[in-house]
């Protein structure tokens, strides 16, 4: 008779504890947990079992709000992916815009270089607009670090070949030396010289001649050349 009525007492306190289930889902599986817990212990071995069930129920509890927070940390882990993913990819956009960008920059910056830069004939001596001008090339040079330049300078075929040759090279040195006036190191610039050597101007084609007084200056990225300018030498 005393376990029924210990039995019906435990039954009604589970009623009562599961009736707020609708409201908590969590208290109530915690609450099943201990009182189911607790009732297959008193209907096993009485008062005693009773303890020990709601001692097991103790235990289940723990594991299941530890599957709980289980669950919280897993969700919290997959929207921290999400957004890093998010993240990746507008840095991924911001990069092919500034890329974008900085190729056009360097166009632009070339395209004036070719028509400001001018030397007298038989000369290497560079104007004050020519210099200002490669100081905004080195400014560019400066925030694009990835980049490097390389300079051929070139001869047109009125004089000796001796004479061309050095010629060139003292055309394609003052350029790198204004670079480097301006602040670009020296290890970031290649110069080569070549004279008359690639001349294609018929002889006494004087205008002709104009056109291969120049120094070409080419933007690399590794061994990817870049845009090129012309610097013509009148």
């Amino acid at each position: 008779m005393k376990k029924a009525l210990v039995l019906s007492t435990i039954i009604a306190a589970t009623s009562v504890n599961l009736a707020h289930a609708d409201d908590d889902r969590h208290v109530a599986r915690k609450a099943g947990v201990f009182f189911g817990s607790a009732v297959a212990g008193a209907m096993l071995a009485g008062p005693i079992g009773m303890v020990v069930g709601a001692a097991s129920g103790v235990w289940l509890d723990d594991k299941v709000e530890q599957a709980d927070n289980l669950e919280q940390d897993l969700q919290q882990s997959a929207l921290a992916l999400q957004n890093s993913r998010n993240n990746i990819n507008r840095l991924q956009s911001q990069l092919a815009a500034a890329e974008d960008h900085s190729q056009r920059y360097a166009q632009l910056i070339l395209e004036q270089l070719q028509l400001e830069l001018l030397f007298k004939t038989g000369g290497s001596e560079l104007s004050a607009a020519g210099k200002h001008r490669l100081a905004m090339l080195a400014d560019f040079m400066a925030k694009n670090p990835e980049l490097n330049l390389r300079l051929d300078g070139y001869a047109d075929p009125s004089g000796d070949q001796q004479f061309n040759l050095a010629l060139s090279e003292q055309r394609v040195n003052a350029v790198a030396e204004q670079l480097k006036l301006a602040g670009l190191a020296e290890q970031r610039i290649t110069t080569y010289s070549h004279g008359a050597s690639q001349s294609q101007a018929q002889p006494g084609d004087y205008q002709g001649y104009a056109m291969e007084r120049v120094v070409r200056i080419q933007l690399n990225r590794g061994e990817e050349l870049g845009a090129m300018a012309e610097v013509s030498l009148h």
